[in-house]
């Protein structure tokens, strides 16, 4: 389980994340919720080991995480909402990078690079530099960096954000499997639709204040009328995005 006690952090004497607590089980796909300026990235770069809380705690599996800060981080694979990937780098050139640092031996990691740029459609482009690239193909690569170490903790900022539709799907299929492995996964996001397509519980946050923690389905009651996405799935191959998940996650436990 991941705990989040009391976190705050503050900047100028003025409190961006103000005592958040709450938690996440093995299993759980949690939405983080609420409008810009709430305090949510913040709050996911504290969770992810990047940024320091001015006060509170992270306990993971019992154990606060600044006990061993290192072993923490390599558990955790973490998708910014900001593109910062090297712009002189290629697709390739990244990952190997990022897999290196996890100490993934070269055979293996051009194994999975190879796999994940087939199933992010990026095999064309993957050794061209990513100044090259679009936003959501910058995506694209984030998402499979934070995979390719097969980490325990999934923590997505914006997630859905610049993807394309097939993308998007491929995603929500992989990401719900992945808590079906026992993940556990933190998505930030101002879009209530990313809570009720991938997420079993949701956490509202708002100037930095948790105002609710709730599971999804009592967010809002659905209308009866169908969602785009379910008449849009009907023109794609639902094998095809069921199959891309599944090899995803058999490449990322290599």
């Amino acid at each position: 389980m991941l705990e989040v006690r009391e976190l705050t952090k503050t900047y100028n004497h003025k409190p961006v994340v103000n005592q958040i607590s709450f938690s996440v089980h093995k299993g759980d796909i949690l939405a983080l919720l609420g409008p810009a300026g709430a305090g949510k990235s913040t709050t996911l770069k504290i969770i992810a080991g990047i940024l320091e809380p001015s006060s509170g705690q992270i306990y993971y599996q019992r154990k606060n995480i600044i006990e061993d800060l290192n072993n923490y981080k390599n558990r955790v694979g973490y998708v910014p909402e900001q593109n910062d990937l090297f712009p002189h780098l290629s697709a390739f050139e990244y990952l190997q990078f990022v897999g290196r640092l996890y100490l993934i031996p070269d055979p293996t990691l051009e194994e999975k690079i190879q796999i994940f740029m087939e199933q992010f459609n990026l095999t064309n482009d993957m050794h061209l530099p990513v100044s090259s690239y679009s936003t959501g193909m910058i995506k694209k690569v984030l998402l499979a960096a934070a995979l390719i170490h097969n980490p325990d903790i999934l923590i997505l900022d914006e997630p859905l954000l610049d993807l394309d539709f097939n993308a998007t799907l491929i995603l929500q299929d992989l990401l719900k499997r992945l808590a079906d492995n026992g993940k556990k996964i933190i998505c930030g996001s101002q879009v209530l639709e990313v809570a009720e397509k991938l997420c079993t519980k949701a956490v509202i946050m708002n100037n930095g204040i948790l105002v609710s923690n709730n599971p999804t389905r009592e967010l809002r009651n659905l209308l009866d009328l169908p969602l785009l996405e379910t008449i849009l799935k009907k023109t794609i191959h639902q094998t095809d995005i069921e199959k891309s998940a599944e090899t995803i996650i058999s490449i990322m436990q290599t």
